[in-house]
């Protein structure tokens, strides 16, 4: 099999799609809620976004494999065993990024007939992303990533922000505050996760953890998911209320349990194996939270 095909499977990480995807959702039924729907852009931004996080994917396994690793084994970035292979990977993070963007941007044309605000959406996205890239392909992933503002809202935008408010404009040619603000909000919930890769890794390297004597750095990290938690449920309940939504739209309420459930497991069992997992079930709880909104918005 040719190894850009090994390559490419090996990105595809069904875990890591559920929080942009939700975003689409949630901005595609926002649009369906003003009437307006349309399955084949909707589906198509779900493929877009679905090679975003494929190429963000990418990037990340060339760092760990060939700057992270390659840097702890003394291994020379000229070497002849990982040239070609490198090429390779760089070039196809490369083709899925602009396969990405020329897209997005004909995607705009053929829904919309070009707009100088989804282009801009789009060049927004577009220089983030490559940001983000530019930095996993000749940086290696420190032991302690300490979470900065700016990667926190390259995150947000990145998972959130961006896919929800490009889905609900392609499809109405509108973008109003309503929407801008439920965006913000959807970015909130995205750094649930991000929170979460953190006190994995965390844990991963302090091993062993013990509930008793938690270091400060991940106790700081399970208080800010919980923040978040308040935060972003208060948030989106004074959203219904004020945005004049269907009260239905609460529906939402039944994944919280599932988003602080895996506090409250690693508060009492801070074992690496058992972060990892719960890292996945937050993921899938956010995107719980969405869908069931987006499903009370319908009733």
């Amino acid at each position: 099999m040719p190894i850009f095909i090994n390559l490419l499977l090996s990105a595809i990480r069904p875990i890591t799609f559920f929080l942009p995807c939700a975003a689409v959702i949630l901005g595609a039924g926002f649009s369906a809620f003003h009437g307006i729907v349309d399955g084949g852009l909707f589906v198509s931004l779900l493929m877009l976004t679905v090679l975003g996080q494929v190429t963000i994917n990418l990037a990340n396994d060339y760092q760990r494999a060939f700057i992270t690793a390659a840097q702890k084994a003394n291994i020379k970035a000229n070497s002849e065993v990982l040239y070609k292979t490198r090429k390779q990977m760089l070039q196809l993070i490369l083709g899925c990024f602009l396969t990405l963007v020329l897209s997005l941007g004909l995607l705009s044309f053929a829904a919309i007939n070009g707009s100088g605000l989804a282009l801009l959406i789009i060049g927004i996205c577009a220089l983030l992303l490559l940001a983000v890239l530019r930095e996993k392909t000749r940086k290696a992933k420190p032991l302690y990533e300490k979470l900065t503002i700016t990667n926190t809202l390259s995150y947000a935008t990145l998972s959130a922000i961006v896919p929800l408010t490009l889905t609900y404009y392609l499809h109405t040619s509108q973008l109003p505050l309503s929407i801008v603000l439920i965006a913000v909000i959807a970015g909130l919930v995205t750094l649930m996760h991000l929170l979460s890769e953190q006190i994995s890794e965390q844990i991963a390297e302090k091993s062993p953890v013990v509930a008793d004597n938690m270091p400060k750095e991940i106790s700081t990290l399970l208080l800010t998911q919980k923040v978040i938690i308040i935060s972003a449920a208060l948030a989106t309940f004074l959203y219904i209320y004020f945005a004049y939504i269907p009260l239905t739209a609460g529906l939402f309420i039944m994944a919280l349990p599932s988003l602080y459930a895996p506090i409250m497991t690693l508060e009492h069992y801070p074992e690496s194996d058992v972060a990892k997992s719960q890292t996945t079930k937050i993921a899938i709880a956010g995107f719980a939270y969405w869908v069931l909104f987006t499903i009370g918005l319908m009733l």
